[in-house]
């Protein structure tokens, strides 16, 4: 078990952006696959292996390798490691990443999925904010934690292990025509 961590942490030290692309690109299929069978309660006959990979490109293409460069600029930016660096980088996070992430993530999600340009600007006038919210209901607490204790290399690790949970709520709300706050 420990060659594994010790490879592990290797591999995410030489190669960065790829292995952030991996874990977010397999986290984003079972965030996915999660809401499918367990909170949509389809049955295995009527699961959507082709939205799970889409949900899973998006984290391999974007989610991961976009993290990882902005935790790397966000050290660059932001220096101290005493509680106001951390509050600092968290708010920057919050108020610049966490915005323009859901523009792309909203975008890409109904585009990829058949929807026309009209019905994806619906179906982002109607989700953006929601989702916005709620980004700040987990992710201001859980960026304190990644940005305090985690070193660079293993964010988009800890970030795509809290996102799994969030996944799921995100395949969930952006899947889901009939959904009102």
């Amino acid at each position: 078990m420990a060659s594994i961590v010790v490879r592990f942490r290797i591999l995410c030290e030489k190669r960065p952006y790829l292995t952030s692309a991996v874990i977010a690109g397999s986290l984003n299929f079972c965030g996915d696959t999660i809401a499918q069978l367990f909170v949509d309660k389809r049955p295995l006959s009527n699961y959507d292996l082709s939205r799970s990979l889409r949900f899973a490109c998006f984290g391999l293409v974007v989610g991961g390798p976009g993290l990882r460069y902005w935790y790397q600029y966000l050290d660059v930016l932001i220096k101290s490691k005493t509680t106001t660096g951390v509050f600092g980088k968290v708010l920057l996070d919050q108020i610049l990443m966490a915005p323009a992430f859901y523009v792309v993530f909203l975008s890409y999600i109904n585009l990829s999925s058949g929807k026309s340009v009209e019905a994806t600007k619906d179906k982002f006038k109607k989700d953006f904010f929601p989702v916005l919210f709620a980004n700040y209901k987990l992710w201001p607490m859980a960026q304190m934690v990644n940005f305090y204790f985690v070193p660079l290399t293993y964010r988009v690790l800890y970030v795509s292990s809290v996102a799994l949970g969030w996944n799921t709520y995100l395949t969930w709300r952006t899947q889901s025509d009939d959904f009102h706050e």
